[in-house]
């Protein structure tokens, strides 16, 4: 009995691992990093974390710049499409190709079309829009929209010249918008005067070129805002 007690009493306590003392690491020791913990960039242009290559202008891996000009090319192509469905006769969204001209020219005849004149010695005249001006107006909106829904820097070389087709569409558009606003597109266009295309004109026509001029300028200057070496700024 006594020997135990003595073995008891001689013999040193357990060391737990909360009594063992913390040797402190050097600096330039290298501390391994845990393979459950997801590596974060430092770099602020990788954005946030398992984002990497996002750029500053750039959603879900998406470019803004992109977006932009593609919703002004799709926008610009419809129109296009939908001036040559008038050209071709079509009356839609109206019943009839004279509410059609009331809505879309500001008057009720168009000179130089087909049909015979009403007055002796007069301009022929139609009802509708004219096939010539509005396949005219087709071919040049259809050509803007290829011109904004071409990406920048894809050749660099006619970097400047896509810069000045696109300064243009935005120009033309921002003027058409403005005159519409004002109530002044018979300066532009004599004789749209009527005042159903004057309240469409203020309501729809003038607000969609300055969206459409707005879209087209964002594509630009956002994607040059954009990393070079954003692949998503050059779809």
């Amino acid at each position: 009995m006594s020997s135990r007690v003595g073995a008891g009493l001689g013999s040193e306590p357990p060391v737990t691992r909360s009594a063992e003392k913390v040797r402190p690491v050097p600096a330039d020791t290298a501390v391994p990093a845990d393979p459950a913990t997801p590596a974060v960039s430092a770099d602020p242009a990788a954005g946030e974390p398992g984002r990497r290559g996002w750029g500053p202008c750039q959603t879900a891996g998406v470019s803004v710049a992109a977006v932009s000009r593609w919703t002004g090319a799709v926008g610009l192509a419809g129109a296009g499409v939908l001036h040559a469905a008038w050209g071709a006769g079509a009356s839609w969204p109206m019943p009839d190709r004279a509410a059609l001209a009331d809505a879309v020219v500001g008057r009720a005849a168009v000179p130089g079309g087909p049909a015979a004149s009403a007055v002796p010695g007069g301009p022929a005249s139609s009802d509708g829009p004219g096939a010539g001006p509005c396949f005219a107006v087709a071919g040049a909106l259809v050509t803007a929209a290829a011109v904004v829904a071409h990406p920048p820097r894809r050749i660099p070389r006619l970097d400047a010249l896509h810069r000045a087709g696109v300064t243009g569409v935005v120009a033309v558009l921002a003027a058409r918008g403005s005159l519409g606003a004002a109530g002044r597109t018979d300066l532009v266009a004599r004789g749209s005067v009527s005042d159903r295309f004057r309240r469409l004109d203020r309501r729809v026509y003038s607000p969609l070129c300055l969206a459409l001029a707005g879209l087209s300028a964002a594509g630009v200057l956002l994607d040059r805002a954009e990393p070079r070496g954003s692949g998503a700024g050059r779809k």
